[in-house]
């Protein structure tokens, strides 16, 4: 990590590497314990990484794009951004945007394919999307290509941290569509269903061929629910006795690790979360992504299919993830749930 003073400047290098998927990856601030003050107020952004499949949208004449969902908060003076989500469900003070704009409007022609992809690049927020009228393709989740599409999804749910890629097919209709959130109980906090956007459908019929999935490239990693399992780790999601947010009972503690029993290279483990409080955690790895095994509490949703590095662990249940440890030793790999505050 690199730690920049304010009124600093630092320049980034970094090496995509060749067997890197290409999808949509994110950055923030991630300073403990200011992840909250930074991300909340705005400080993040968007990695695409671009590979052949963006050479096949050109060629079938598919446009994609790029939507970051953030909150912004202001104090009562409505004129200074805070990190305090307090008054999330008044509509003045705070607001849903999509790429830094309140309630943009977005063009499509009857019956055109668009590739939208989607982060939830907010500090705590759940979003619950859906298009009036309309439903999704899911083709990616949190940057890794589904094996095939799951179609037909008329609503979408993002946590705070999350990475949805989609297909979405205009109406033959021409007209304005709501695009919204609907209202989501997370637990403790319940997200307001709002409009954040108008998709406008005019012009000529548009005639072309979906895109399907990112099969340019083989899987990152086969299922791994048939492979020999190294360690199985139980993890408690809980809270000291004040009432501040712990994984088995301790707080964050940059030098707490595994150190007795690392994880190996080239092994697989299955982590249990064990959730014993009252709201959902979104749970997030960094460098290895996790295939789902079960989740015990809730149903699973279709927005959970294939490898994720976010995952979404019911309040007073449970979510079973399996891991592969592939290329990378020698540092600590960060776990955490994504409601930074």
């Amino acid at each position: 990590a690199v730690v920049i003073g304010r009124n600093e400047r630092w320049r980034y290098y970094f090496q995509v590497p060749p067997n890197h998927e290409a999808g949509l990856f994110w950055y923030h601030a991630h300073l403990h314990p200011n992840v909250n003050n930074h991300v909340g107020r705005g400080g993040a952004g968007m990695l695409y990484v671009a590979g052949a499949y963006q050479d096949r949208l050109a060629q079938l004449g598919i446009r994609h794009r790029l939507l970051s969902l953030q909150q912004a908060y202001f104090a009562p003076d409505l004129r200074t951004l805070i990190f305090d989500d307090t008054n999330r469900l008044d509509g003045s003070l705070a607001l849903s945007l999509i790429n830094g704009q309140l309630m943009p409007t977005i063009r499509m022609r009857p019956n055109e394919l668009q590739v939208w992809s989607l982060v939830n690049a907010s500090a705590s927020a759940f979003y619950l999307l859906e298009i009036e009228g309309h439903a999704f393709d899911l083709i990616a989740n949190d940057g890794i290509p589904l094996a095939a599409p799951v179609p037909g999804l008329t609503q979408l749910l993002i946590p705070s941290g999350k990475r949805l890629e989609v297909i979405v097919r205009a109406v033959e209709r021409g007209g304005s569509y709501r695009v919204r959130y609907l209202q989501y109980d997370q637990g403790v906090d319940v997200w307001p269903g709002r409009d954040v956007a108008t998709l406008e459908v005019a012009g000529p019929r548009w005639d072309g061929d979906s895109p399907g999935v990112d099969d340019t490239r083989p899987p990152r990693t086969p299922s791994l629910l048939a492979d020999t399992v190294r360690k199985h780790r139980r993890i408690s999601l809980d809270e000291t006795p004040d009432g501040m947010a712990a994984i088995d009972g301790r707080l964050f503690d940059g030098t707490l690790s595994w150190e007795e029993d690392p994880p190996q290279r080239g092994t697989v483990e299955e982590w249990e979360f064990v959730n014993t409080t009252s709201q959902d955690h979104p749970m997030h790895v960094h460098t290895n992504p996790w295939q789902l095994v079960r989740v015990e509490g809730a149903p699973i949703r279709p927005e959970q299919a294939g490898f994720q590095d976010v995952v979404v662990v019911p309040r007073f249940g449970k979510a079973v993830v399996r891991t592969r440890f592939d290329d990378f030793t020698g540092d600590l790999i960060l776990m955490h749930c994504h409601i930074l505050d």
